[in-house]
């Protein structure tokens, strides 16, 4: 409870900032809202994400998905970064860099995931007898 109270309280004080900074001086109430918007994602993958990540690759470490668990951390490590990082490019005026951070995102994630195509299409023909 505490976490999300600090969270919150950094991210208003984020938007305050660059709200009262972007009429004198846009670049400064950019850098203000970056500073925010890292602060709180540095806060949020060292406190609970960062445990239940840790906590689910230890749940899964000795089973037999703990390949398929890695990828799926993997992909959704590589999905969060795109999505701020197009974001933040879309907000500072970049349109083109932040749709080509998400295209090479996306490309990432059907690299990351051609092991698992490969083994489930090898498990079908088993399954079918061929």
């Amino acid at each position: 409870m505490l976490e999300i109270v600090r969270i919150a309280g950094i991210s208003i004080l984020g938007v305050l900032g660059a709200l009262i900074l972007k009429d004198r001086n846009k670049g400064a109430a950019f850098v203000c809202g970056v500073c925010a918007f890292l602060t709180v994602v540095i806060l949020c993958f060292k406190g609970s994400l960062g445990n239940a990540a840790s906590e689910m690759i230890n749940i899964c470490s000795g089973s037999a998905i703990y390949e398929y668990t890695t990828v799926l951390m993997r992909a959704v490590g590589i999905s969060y970064i795109a999505s701020m990082t197009g974001t933040l490019c879309k907000e500072a005026g970049e349109p083109m860099i932040g749709g080509a951070v998400e295209l090479f995102a996306k490309g990432e994630l059907i690299a990351l995931s051609l092991p698992l195509v490969r083994e489930l299409m090898s498990l079908a023909g088993e399954l079918l007898g061929q």
